[in-house]
């Protein structure tokens, strides 16, 4: 580094009163000779080149060589510290002698307590041998039977488990079954009752009505229908006259009984048959139109009360 310029040298350079400037004064010229310019940039080239020296200070040269060695003493400790644990030696628990009677002590006695006072030396123990593989007897042998037997009866119990169907789709094929068997019989007799009545309609006579309405009126039977009498009014002349609606209506009450024919009603529906489950309830209400059916009745379906 170079020295600190003193404030009183500067300020002469600055007045020109420094030997620089009295040099510099004392030029002939105001350009500088060449000489002098060459002499300095020889002089800045030759500093430029020469390597620096940098100057260390006492602990720092010596703080890498101190390092190793407390390094190489801490290792050296470490390694010597591990052996003697690796050498120690596990010793026998020392355990305190009998107190005998002074008859029986013998003259060794105080040989052997200077003996026994003596730090005991360290015992090396060494594992145990293996005990040899005992022979099975007739008794394990048999157990060892009895437990071969019994797995194979359970691996044959899980095999046939495994093998069997399962229990939900007997139950299931159950369930279908019964519910066709259901099914077929309500078929069955809706067939009946429909062979009845158009065996009803075949063996009654034709007659021709003038004014017939589609749906005529049926006086049910006062005593066991308990039915209010339909009005004369309500009555057309031409079917009074006939006698068609009555006679009709009266025959199907003789074959047909209404429960049972509301029964195969609702078997139908129950059946999923909606179709032929109307149509039964329509050939019912014309057969017995003042007949009293519930409301909530599973024959009448969504919307049939009329």
């Amino acid at each position: 580094m170079n020295e600190q310029i003193d404030d009183k040298t500067f300020e002469e350079y600055l007045k020109r009163g420094s030997p620089v400037s009295r040099q510099y004064q004392a030029l002939e010229s105001d350009e500088v000779p060449a000489d002098i310019d060459r002499e300095v940039l020889a002089r800045a080239e030759q500093a430029v080149r020469s390597p620096a020296v940098h100057k260390r200070r006492a602990w720092q040269r010596w703080s890498i060589p101190v390092g190793l060695a407390a390094s190489a003493v801490l290792a050296l400790s470490i390694v010597m510290e591990s052996g003697q644990h690796e050498q120690t030696l596990v010793r026998g628990p020392s355990y305190a002698e009998p107190a005998q009677d002074a008859s029986s002590a013998s003259p060794e006695a105080p040989k052997q307590a200077a003996e026994s006072s003596v730090e005991p030396q360290p015992v090396e123990l060494h594992a145990a041998p293996m005990p040899a593989r005992e022979e099975p007897d007739s008794s394990t042998a048999a157990r060892e039977q009895e437990t071969n037997v019994l797995r194979e009866r359970m691996q044959r119990r899980v095999a046939e488990r495994a093998v069997a169907p399962p229990p939900p789709i007997d139950a299931f094929a159950k369930r279908t079954a019964a519910e066709a068997e259901r099914s077929a019989a309500a078929d069955s007799r809706a067939e009946r009752a429909r062979e009845r009545r158009a065996d009803e309609r075949s063996d009654r006579p034709v007659q021709t009505v003038a004014h017939a309405p589609t749906r005529p009126a049926f006086v049910p039977p006062a005593a066991p229908m308990e039915m209010p009498l339909p009005s004369s009014a309500s009555t057309p002349p031409s079917v009074e006259s006939s006698g068609f609606a009555t006679e009709e209506q009266h025959a199907r009450a003789r074959h047909v009984d209404p429960e049972e024919w509301l029964r195969e009603i609702r078997e139908l529906r129950a059946a999923g048959k909606t179709e032929d489950a109307d149509r039964e309830w329509k050939a019912f209400r014309e057969a017995f139109p003042d007949y009293t059916v519930a409301e909530d009745d599973p024959a009448i379906g969504e919307g049939r009360e009329e």
